[in-house]
C-alpha cells in the first residue's frame, strides 16, 4: 500500500477480504486512493472501483467480508466454550510457571508486596519466564497470582513462610 501512495500506482489483491475485513478501513482506503491518485484493483470483483457504482459494490463486499469475519469469531468462541464446557478443562496454551514460582509470588503479593518488587525480586534472583526468556513484567506476576494462574491447592495450602523458593 505504501509503494502505491508513493508511486501513485495501483494496490492489487486477489480477494477483498485479503485488504481488509472492516467496511470503515476499506472506505477509508478507497477514500485515500481516490484524493491521493491511486487505485485499488481486486482481482475477484470485476469491477472500477473509481466509479460509484463500483465504488458502492466493493463497500458491500467489504460488508460481507466484515459479516464473514463476525460469524467465524461467533463460531469459534462458541466451539470453544461448548468445549470447555463438556471437558470441563482449561483451554489454552498449558501453564508453564514452575509451583514454586508461583507460590512465591502468591506469598510475597500476601506479605504486602507490589507487583513490581515481585517481579524485580524474580529478575534478581535470575528466574526465567514462563517462556524461557529473561525480564519477568508485573503482567506475567499478576497473571500468575489471580484465581486461574494457580490451582485451588496452591491457593489455599500455599507454603510455609518458612521454605526456601527460588
Amino acid at each position: 500500500m505504501d509503494h502505491a501512495r508513493r508511486t501513485r500506482g495501483v494496490l492489487v489483491a486477489a480477494k477483498i477480504d485479503r485488504i481488509s475485513r472492516d467496511v470503515i478501513d476499506f472506505a477509508s482506503l478507497l477514500r485515500d486512493a481516490e484524493r491521493e491518485g491511486w487505485l485499488v484493483l481486486v482481482l475477484d470483483l470485476p469491477m472500477d472501483t473509481t466509479t460509484a457504482a463500483g465504488r458502492m459494490a466493493a463497500l458491500n463486499m467489504a460488508n460481507v467480508a466484515e459479516f464473514e469475519r463476525r460469524i467465524i469469531g461467533e463460531r469459534t468462541a462458541a466451539a470453544l466454550l461448548a468445549k470447555k464446557q463438556s471437558t470441563g478443562k482449561r483451554l489454552g496454551r498449558p501453564r508453564q510457571m514452575a509451583d514454586a514460582i508461583r507460590n512465591r509470588i502468591i506469598l510475597e503479593r500476601a506479605g504486602g508486596k507490589t507487583w513490581q518488587a515481585i517481579a524485580d525480586g524474580l529478575n534478581a534472583d535470575g528466574v526465567p519466564t514462563t517462556r524461557g526468556g529473561r525480564g519477568c513484567q508485573v503482567g506475567t506476576v499478576q497473571a500468575a497470582h489471580r484465581p486461574g494462574g494457580a490451582t485451588r491447592s496452591q491457593r489455599t495450602v500455599g507454603v510455609s513462610p518458612t521454605t526456601k523458593l527460588p
